[in-house]
């Protein structure tokens, strides 16, 4: 009978350990899982460290330690306890979604009516409140989406992240940092500034960070297609993250929302690879890796064609927030599809993404596992 089974996986530049946890089923060398739940929200385990355990046979992916956020103490040495049991927390790729309700994700819908910061608090209420996300001492990342300086909905609306940040800063997060990292052809620092974001995110109170100006750290994602990745040291440093999506189809990755923006995570070279083969399944193999703890969408605007720079733009003039990557990229296809000239022909649960995602459980895996929530008009 197969026993259970535990990889620790090292990587990370001098200084930054990341050790990924991977549990599994092998027919041989037992690395001391004492118990281990398959809850979708957490799992507590008991094993013994080991430096380097190597493959195990069939593994379960997605079940990791993250040092930032289930390791009490991230400096202790795993070399020095070997054979000795710990205990840590540990989730699986699904994460502990804050945004929850009777063991349901939520997604809400908000109509902004002239009042853009109070259209994303009420989206955020809807949900639950900033009070879920925001702790004191709290370092929280926004991700925006700044691939390019061309208008919404090709990228972000300053305004729209401007917003965000100042709601942050009023909840009392610590620290409030914008991070990202433009399309390979052009310089972020650049487009930032052309845009109006530099300006509005120092005023709002923000750090502004270029990842192509600061550290990579390449971390195994422990994913079929997409085996390691050089990712921002920003984004595995700071406590929360706040994805600012854009509501857009995408020729190549089929849409670009919660899902695709952790592309802005990654250092640009392995950007090119990832699009040189199995980009869809790549993608998703990056959200192993790197995981939001809150996702707002300004769908305003959207490309119902076309994208991710140039598309065939509509109006929905909708705020979405939730906790829930698939959740709430399943009701931005949706949006998507409600326009009769759209490009995408399948079902949002058959688009690669969203399909495989489901798979390997990164959020709801079907309409069942989230609720909607409508919200009142903001700003009547």
């Amino acid at each position: 009978m197969a026993d259970p089974s535990l990889c620790l996986f090292k990587s990370g530049a001098p200084g930054l350990e990341i050790w990924t946890v991977e549990v599994g089923l092998t027919l041989h060398g037992n690395l001391g899982i004492m118990t281990a739940s398959d809850r979708r929200d957490s799992a507590r385990i008991w094993f013994r460290a080991r430096e380097d355990s190597g493959q195990a046979v069939a593994p379960r992916p997605g079940l990791r330690l993250a040092y930032r956020e289930f390791w009490d103490r991230p400096q202790r040495d795993f070399r020095k306890c070997q054979g000795q049991p710990f205990e840590a927390d540990v989730r699986d790729c699904m994460g502990s979604d804050r945004f929850t309700m009777g063991g349901k994700a939520l997604v809400s819908k908000v109509k902004p009516n002239g009042d853009l910061k109070l259209a994303i608090e009420q989206a955020v209420t809807a949900i639950g409140g900033f009070e879920r996300l925001v702790e004191p001492g709290d370092t929280i990342l926004v991700k925006p989406n700044f691939n390019t300086a061309d208008p919404a909905p090709a990228s972000s609306d300053p305004q729209f992240i401007r917003a965000i940040i100042e709601l942050l800063v009023e909840q009392g997060a610590h620290k409030v940092v914008l991070g990202e990292s433009s399309t390979i052809s052009v310089s972020t620092r650049d487009t930032l500034e052309r845009t109006g974001m530099l300006q509005a995110a120092t005023e709002a109170g923000a750090l502004v960070t270029v990842f192509d100006e600061e550290d990579w750290v390449t971390v195994e994602t422990g994913g079929e297609f997409l085996k390691r990745v050089a990712v921002a040291r920003a984004a595995l440093e700071a406590d929360k993250i706040v994805y600012a999506c854009c509501l857009k189809t995408h020729r190549f990755a089929d849409f670009t929302m919660s899902l695709k923006l952790a592309m802005g995570f990654v250092r640009p070279q392995d950007r090119l690879k990832m699009h040189l083969w199995r980009l869809r399944e790549k993608l998703v193999d990056l959200n192993l890796i790197l995981k939001p703890d809150l996702i707002l969408m300004d769908a305003r605007l959207c490309f119902i064609s076309g994208g991710p720079s140039k598309g065939t733009i509509r109006e929905p003039g909708l705020v979405l927030a939730s906790g829930d990557r698939l959740g709430i990229d399943v009701e931005g296809i949706k949006i998507i599809q409600s326009y009769p000239d759209h490009t995408m022909c399948q079902s949002p649960w058959e688009v690669p993404m969203i399909q495989r995602a489901a798979d390997l459980r990164l959020g709801a895996t079907n309409e069942q596992d989230y609720q909607i929530i409508h919200s009142e008009n903001a700003g009547r």
